[in-house]
C-alpha cells in the first residue's frame, strides 16, 4: 500500500491530528493530577485514556475503509465520536468534584483555543509518518500553553473544550459522509451497479433478446428448484429490480 494512500486517508485530517493532541494532554493530566490519594486503583487514568486513544484509533481505522465500506467508516467515526463524548464527561465530572466552573464562551482561554489554527504541511514521498509525527509535536506545542494551567480544574477546562471542538468536527465529517453515502450509495451498491453494467454488457454482445417489460437486454438462465429444474430461460439482465423473463 503506498504512502499515498495513507496521506490521503487520514494523516491530513485535521480532527486525527487533534485526537492524537487530546490524547497527548489526557495522558499528561491524568500523570499530573490523578494520584494514590483520589485514583488508587489506576482505574479513572485507564479509562480516560483509553477513550482518549479511542478516538484517534477510530478515525484511522474508519478512514482506512473510505475506499471499501463508507457504512463502515461511519460506524467507526461515530465509535470515535462517543470515547471522546465519554472523555468529556469525565472530564466534566471532575471539575465538579472539584467545586470548579465550566468556562463560559467569553471565557479568555476558552477563545484563545477555538482560535489557535491548525498546522498544515507537505507530506514528503515515503517519509509520511515522520511528516504526520512532526506535525502533531508542533500541534501540541501551540495548544499547550493554554491546556497546561496551573490546576485541575483550568487543566480540565481546557482539555474539555478541545473534546467539545472534537465532538463537533466528527460530527460534521459523519453528517457529510451519511449525505454522500444516500446521493451515491457505497461500495456494496458501486459493485452491485457494475455487476449489472457487466451483464448487460455481455447480453447485448450475444444479440439476446429484450426485455418486455424494461427493454434492456436479457440473459439466459437455468432454473435451480422445482419441477423444471435444469431448463433454461430468459431473465431480464437488470434483475432484481426487474424481473421480466421469456421462454
Amino acid at each position: 500500500m503506498s504512502s499515498r494512500f495513507f496521506c490521503s486517508g487520514y494523516y491530513k485530517l485535521d480532527a486525527w491530528v487533534l485526537a492524537h493532541c487530546i490524547a497527548i494532554f489526557t495522558r499528561r493530566f491524568c500523570e499530573r493530577f490523578l494520584t494514590l490519594q483520589n485514583d488508587p486503583k489506576g482505574r479513572h487514568y485507564d479509562q480516560m485514556y483509553m477513550a482518549a486513544r479511542s478516538v484517534y484509533a477510530n478515525i484511522a481505522e474508519g478512514r482506512a475503509r473510505h475506499s471499501t465500506s463508507t457504512e463502515t467508516e461511519m460506524r467507526l467515526l461515530d465509535v470515535a465520536r462517543g470515547s471522546v463524548i465519554e472523555l468529556s464527561e469525565d472530564l466534566m465530572q471532575l471539575i465538579i468534584e472539584q467545586n470548579g466552573e465550566i468556562w463560559r464562551v467569553n471565557n479568555p482561554t476558552f477563545l484563545a483555543l477555538h482560535q489557535v489554527p491548525f498546522i498544515h504541511t507537505d507530506y514528503e514521498e515515503n517519509n509520511w509518518s515522520h511528516d504526520a509525527a512532526e506535525r502533531i509535536k508542533m500541534q501540541v506545542a501551540l495548544y499547550e500553553p493554554l491546556v497546561m494551567g496551573n490546576n485541575i480544574s483550568d487543566c480540565a477546562n481546557a482539555l474539555f473544550v478541545l473534546c467539545k471542538k472534537m465532538e463537533k468536527m466528527l460530527s460534521g465529517f459523519i453528517d457529510k459522509l451519511f449525505e454522500e453515502f444516500t446521493q451515491k450509495g457505497g461500495f456494496t451498491e458501486s459493485l452491485t451497479q457494475a455487476r449489472l453494467e457487466h451483464r448487460q454488457q455481455e447480453a447485448l454482445s450475444a444479440n439476446a433478446p429484450l426485455c418486455p417489460k424494461c427493454g434492456k437486454p436479457m440473459l439466459q438462465r437455468m432454473i435451480k428448484k422445482g419441477t423444471k429444474q435444469g431448463q433454461t430461460f430468459w431473465g431480464c439482465s437488470d434483475y432484481p429490480r426487474c424481473d421480466g423473463t421469456r421462454d
